[in-house]
């Protein structure tokens, strides 16, 4: 199977069972290749970008081969609503997805988990009932660390009706989850003692506890093309939807078809969580976003009394422009972001591309930028930072390698880094809003309250000088007036949380 785009070209372009069908048609190779992707991005919400173009041809034609046939007998198959036709999008969902996953994964979401929303939800619930939609379960690590979660929280369940259901677009990954049977791998961020309670040793895996199982159950669905609430998968009425690591993966349009649906399914006061930065500033309508223990989750209000809700922001967003419009040398003043530039780019969005090595990098500032955000996608944070040091090193005056080395230090547990790199980026460039921003929810993160204000205040008051419809750089299509309204709120909890301090002493 060829790796070059133009092997695999002329592989399309070639005859299969005869004169290709695509070709008769007077359909170009790429052209065709370009249908196919369409296709699929619009049935799985997938966000192709040119860097995984290469990839997605070599799994598109695998299964070509496979089928026999020509590309565009293989494209009509696609489009067809046939059980043949469902097979294959089965199979080629399972080839496009991956399924990496393990337990407790992101502890300071789960201790939020344990410790305030799944006991509020108990306590509240009159009618003893539960139910937790886990979107994207993978392989099932996060719907049964869900249920261990609540059988800590309700060891003697009695009359309380349990429901946790983990959903997935790869049916490969849902019937292993259903086994419950998992590997050393899955435990690597998991206390021994919870292993040990939960698990029982069966050569060399670990099998789930069968109470433990008995509460989760499992289905293939497709969160894009599926319509929800959906009755018939009892995914309706839930008291909390997890969505974590999902969204990086799909395209803005499908986001928010999504997000609307998880509305749609989800009870009135209940809640969805996903991964840091997922929403990219999506519309929320009736979510509104809450800041409990200094995380931020969202929760379905009544839309009579839904305003306006503040947007979620994004954690690790970056340019995905070179910004020609910054000179490469000269005063601070001349190192200006224009607030115009509003299209960005997510640092953990899309598919990880293989990067270069760290040691050879491009003199574009962009294309520097973009390798170690490729190599951040990948979990690869030692190797991002190394990339971001020596685009440092090439462009000392940008602070644009300084906030995505930040993003990659807090990625990694290194709060102090982060810190340090915020400082320097708001040196090279004051007049920038994230920096100011992402240093204030760092503090805010550690309780210290007295530092988070002043930082967030410093982002209002740029904020406040700037055209309430103008984009902010480094957040993604946000206006100054959204991210206002956030940094209000903020300051507002801070507040409330400096009253409560002062009434305790």
């Amino acid at each position: 199977m060829p790796d070059d785009s133009e092997g695999i070209l002329a592989w399309f372009a070639a005859p299969h069972a005869g004169k290709s069908a695509a070709i008769a048609k007077g359909m170009a190779p790429m052209t065709l290749l370009l249908e196919i992707m369409e296709l699929v991005a619009t049935r799985t919400g997938l966000n192709f970008r040119d860097r995984d173009q290469a990839v997605f041809r070599n799994k598109v034609q695998e299964r070509i081969v496979r089928y026999r046939g020509s590309a565009w007998d293989y494209y009509e198959l696609l489009q067809d609503e046939t059980r043949e036709s469902a097979r294959e999008w089965r199979v080629l969902a399972a080839l496009l997805t991956t399924g990496e996953s393990y337990f407790f994964r992101d502890k300071a979401q789960f201790a939020l988990l344990k410790n305030r929303i799944l006991p509020e939800l108990i306590k509240r619930s009159r009618q003893r009932r539960l139910r937790i939609w886990s979107a994207g379960c993978s392989s099932g690590e996060e719907p049964y660390s869900l249920a261990v979660i609540v059988k800590e929280l309700l060891p003697a369940q009695g009359n309380w009706q349990i429901q946790i259901i983990g959903t997935d677009i790869n049916n490969k990954v849902i019937e292993q989850a259903e086994k419950g049977i998992y590997t050393e791998w899955s435990f690597r961020q998991t206390e021994q003692q919870l292993r040990s309670r939960f698990f029982s040793k069966r050569e060399g895996c670990w099998e789930i506890d069968p109470d433990i199982r008995s509460m989760v159950a499992f289905r293939c669905c497709n969160l894009v093309q599926d319509t929800f609430p959906d009755p018939s998968l009892d995914l309706r009425n839930m008291d909390l939807i997890v969505c974590r690591n999902v969204f990086i993966y799909f395209h803005p349009e499908a986001v928010g078809q999504v997000v609307t649906k998880f509305t749609d399914t989800l009870t009135e006061g209940g809640f969805l969580l996903t991964g840091h930065g997922e929403l990219h500033l999506q519309s929320l309508h009736r979510l509104k976003s809450r800041m409990i223990d200094d995380q931020i989750i969202l929760q379905k209000v009544s839309e009579l009394t839904s305003a306006v809700s503040p947007p979620v922001i994004s954690t690790m967003p970056l340019p995905a422009h070179p910004l020609s419009r910054i000179r490469s040398a000269g005063t601070k003043k001349e190192l200006r972001l224009n607030p115009a530039a509003a299209s960005t780019k997510n640092t953990f969005s899309g598919h990880a591309a293989k990067p270069a090595s760290a040691d050879v990098l491009p003199h574009d500032l962009e294309t520097c930028l973009e390798q170690a955000r490729s190599c951040a996608d990948q979990g690869k944070y030692h190797d991002a930072a190394r990339m971001c040091r020596s685009v440092i090193k090439s462009h000392t005056l940008s602070p644009l390698p300084y906030f995505l080395l930040a993003q990659i230090s807090e990625a990694n547990g290194d709060g102090g880094s982060a810190k340090q790199c915020l400082k320097k980026a708001i040196y090279l460039e004051p007049s920038l809003v994230a920096p100011h921003l992402e240093l204030g929810e760092i503090y805010l993160s550690e309780k210290n309250y007295g530092l988070a204000a002043k930082s967030i205040q410093s982002a209002r008051e740029l904020l406040k000088g700037m055209p309430p419809g103008s984009f902010i750089p480094l957040y993604r299509d946000t206006k100054a007036l959204e991210l206002l309204r956030h940094a209000d709120d903020l300051l507002a909890g801070l507040s409330k949380k400096e009253k409560i301090s002062a009434d305790r002493t």
